[in-house]
């Protein structure tokens, strides 16, 4: 799963930003679970399944990253999120929309 467009940040890239939430555990890097890749410049926070998990299609994934804000206000930005696997789900804008369907991604 990749989330783009969070762009005006302060947190720098890193391979492995900690994210939270209860679903959190679904995804890892390099193994190590609860973790994600960040990319400042572009805003992009990239989710790797775990190995063995699955995301349902039918009901909320939730997870949560912290990301430090700009020193100065800015307009809000629109991100999109799109997911590569069984089941693709073409870049869109990220909103309750992306929700719907069913079956699983893996």
């Amino acid at each position: 799963v990749t989330i783009t467009g969070l762009t005006g940040t302060q947190t720098a890239d890193t391979a492995s930003i900690d994210i939270t939430g209860s679903d959190s555990a679904k995804f890892a890097v390099g193994g190590v679970a609860n973790k994600a890749v960040w990319t400042q410049n572009t805003g992009t926070l990239v989710l790797t399944l775990h190995l063995g998990q699955t995301l349902p299609n039918d009901a909320n994934t939730v997870v949560a990253v912290t990301l430090t804000n700009p020193s100065s206000a800015r307009t809000a930005v629109t991100p999109t999120i799109s997911a590569s696997g069984n089941k693709p789900l073409a870049s869109q804008q990220l909103s309750t929309a992306v929700l719907g369907g069913t079956g699983s991604w893996t």
